[in-house]
């Protein structure tokens, strides 16, 4: 596979190391979140544990249709951006410690959750609140990664079409997911409200999504 096909104005040896690397890096990062996801699911869930629950259209089979929709665009090349050195340094590098970035904290929260995780929205009879680890910091990692990486391979490929997805399709879905999962969380535990205040949703609480 030619690399370069990406940035064809970018013709040189640098590049193509460069694509190679990122593309090795980002199948890497991939594999372990879906390993992580198989895991969870093999582990921890548990359909006949649930103290309260509601089925929620995003949910792991909606987010992986979405993972293909956004892996075709990078695939047929649509939205590319021909950025010029020293920008498609910046724009390279950037994504990568995003998609980098992104599997760390997926991972965290998710050793950080254990058994409370959950395919749909569930509040289990041995639920505790998590707010330790990656949850001190946002208080739903595992959704934030998850944009984070697809952002950081949006950068990486240099495609406006593939980034705008993620905010137009991607993000809504998690925060949709997100104020579901709050609602329940709020019933159960008093304290959910003062953690709200003092954590992000999806990003570090400067931002205050």
């Amino acid at each position: 596979m030619n690399y370069l096909q990406y940035f064809p104005h970018l013709d040189t040896e640098k590049y193509d190391t460069f694509f190679l690397c990122a593309n090795v890096i980002i199948a890497i990062c991939v594999t372990i979140v879906v390993y992580s996801i198989v895991v969870d699911f093999a582990k921890y869930h548990q359909p006949n544990q649930h103290k309260k629950k509601k089925r929620s259209w995003v949910e792991t089979g909606t987010m992986f249709l979405y993972f293909f929709l956004y892996y075709a665009l990078l695939i047929v090349h649509s939205g590319r951006i021909n950025f010029s050195s020293p920008m498609a340094d910046i724009f390279m590098g950037a994504g990568l410690f995003l998609v980098v970035l992104g599997c760390l904290v997926n991972v965290s929260g998710r050793l950080t959750l254990k058994q409370n995780w959950a395919n749909q929205v569930t509040i289990y009879h041995h639920q505790k609140l998590v707010s330790g680890g990656a949850y001190r910091w946002v208080r739903h990692p595992l959704y934030a990664s998850l944009i984070w990486m697809f952002c950081g391979a949006a950068l990486v490929y240099a495609n406006w079409l593939a980034l705008s997805s993620v905010f137009a399709v991607f993000v809504p879905m998690m925060v949709y997911r997100a104020k579901q999962e709050e609602k329940l969380l709020c019933e159960e535990f008093s304290e959910y409200a003062d953690y709200q205040r003092k954590t992000g949703m999806l990003f570090p609480k400067f931002f205050r999504l």
